[in-house]
Formats: C-alpha cells, structure tokens, sequence
C-alpha cells in the first residue's frame, strides 16, 4: 500500500477490537473516519476512550494503540 505526506497509520492489539461484541472490526473503521483531528497523540486518546466506553466504562483486556503520521521531505 502506498502511503502519502500527511497519511495517519494506526496499529491496534486485539483487546482494543474486542472492546465491542458485535461488529469487532466494523466498530473502529467507522469510528476512525470520523475523527477530524491528526494530532496522533489525540487520535490514539480518542480511540482508547472510545472502546473503553464501548463497554460500559471498563476495559475486559489490555488495548495498545500505535499511531504514526507520514511526513515526506
């Protein structure tokens, strides 16, 4: 896959998808492409929050993520 200046790359472990029963994958997707900020530091906030809300407040594994921005020179 090619990347682009300005592209936001987000690596996630299984106990961040898991946070929501149904739908697993679907939940995020849709979540990540209404986030309008690209400050990585508040998109990885953003997400945790997100699944661990998903769940009533309480995370049931551990969740990582990782997010990297692409910058060309």
């Amino acid at each position: 896959m090619e990347v682009a200046d300005g592209d936001i790359i987000i690596m996630c472990s299984d106990g961040l998808l898991e946070m929501q029963d149904h739908n697993k994958e679907n939940w995020i997707e849709d979540y990540i492409k209404n986030i309008s900020t690209t400050n990585v530091q508040k998109v990885a906030d953003l997400i945790v929050a997100e699944a661990i809300d998903n769940n009533f407040g309480v995370a049931r594994d551990d969740i990582t993520v990782i997010i990297a921005k692409v910058v060309k020179k």
